[in-house]
């Protein structure tokens, strides 16, 4: 179980990718294995948000985060945990 701090940290992650985030793409999900958490936003236009994630990154406290970007129209990712889901 995370401690009190984690979970404040957590809170304050999502609150921040939301932010940065906008109006220009949304929040899709999250998923916890292996060791780490992947979330997933889709937006128009990654490059978009890069300097501005960077920055945020910067200003917290260290946390290993690697922020990858790939075209997926079909929204791929997200059918496959649903189709496991179901």
């Amino acid at each position: 179980m995370p401690t009190e701090e984690e979970i404040v940290r957590g809170r304050d992650l999502y609150a921040n990718l939301d932010r940065i985030i906008g109006m220009s793409g949304i929040y899709a999900m999250s998923r916890t294995g292996d060791g780490g958490r992947t979330i997933y936003y889709y937006v128009a236009s990654p490059e978009s948000h890069a300097e501005a994630l960077r920055q945020y990154f910067d200003s917290v406290l260290p946390i290993s985060v690697k922020v990858i970007t790939r075209n997926d129209p079909e929204w791929s990712s997200i059918r496959e945990v649903l189709n496991e889901v179901n």
